[in-house]
């Protein structure tokens, strides 16, 4: 009895390999489309714009800088911490370790990370609609979330970028502006108030 004769390799079906092939020219051409979508927008965007690049990804406009990083789906707030309220003390607050110790007042300076305060409690918290502040040594009131974008503070950091408040007033953005508000004499009694990033701690 003779064996059946079977058809060459070459004749045989090649569904598989042929959905591969098409699945695979399909993600090529997305990529591709993707490509195109974010070399226009790194051109013609202005600084603080993103971009979408599906689900955990996006490309941010940062001035002359173009940033890719995971999307940031944080949807609330965080809320706002004491300080002041004893002579020391230190409150971890959005990613900032907050500290202050009574100390004689010496000069202040307008974009330091560490400044004098009168004494008193007040809050810190993320920048809110409307907040603005004469700052020291100048005139007029800026709004502070102009400030935080002359100083190049990442739109994605905005948000929760430490603004130091006593009586509704701004006081003091770490690293930015220091206001003329609560603003002890040389030599005088004071809170020597620290505010350092500590997000990648």
């Amino acid at each position: 009895r003779s064996a059946q004769p079977t058809a060459p390799p070459w004749t045989e079906p090649r569904q598989p390999q042929a959905r591969a092939a098409r699945s695979a020219r399909v993600r090529l051409w997305a990529a591709v489309r993707r490509a195109a979508r974010v070399r226009q927008f790194v051109t013609t965007a202005p600084s603080g714009r993103r971009l979408q690049l599906g689900k955990r990804w996006e490309v941010e406009v940062a001035f002359d800088r173009v940033r890719f990083k995971r999307a940031d789906r944080r949807s609330e707030s965080t809320a706002p911490a004491a300080w002041g309220g004893e002579t020391s003390g230190q409150v971890e607050w959005a990613g900032w370790r907050i500290s202050w110790h009574a100390a004689t007042a010496a000069e202040t300076t307008r974009t330091s990370f560490a400044t004098w305060m009168t004494v008193g409690p007040g809050v810190v918290r993320g920048p809110e609609p409307g907040d603005r502040l004469v700052p020291l040594g100048g005139v007029g009131r800026r709004k502070v979330r102009r400030l935080l974008m002359e100083a190049r503070v990442p739109s994605q950091e905005r948000g929760d970028y430490p603004v130091f408040v006593r009586g509704g007033s701004v006081l003091w953005i770490p690293g930015v502006c220091r206001s003329n508000v609560a603003l002890p004499a040389e030599g005088a009694e004071a809170l020597k108030v620290e505010a350092h990033a500590v997000r990648n701690d």
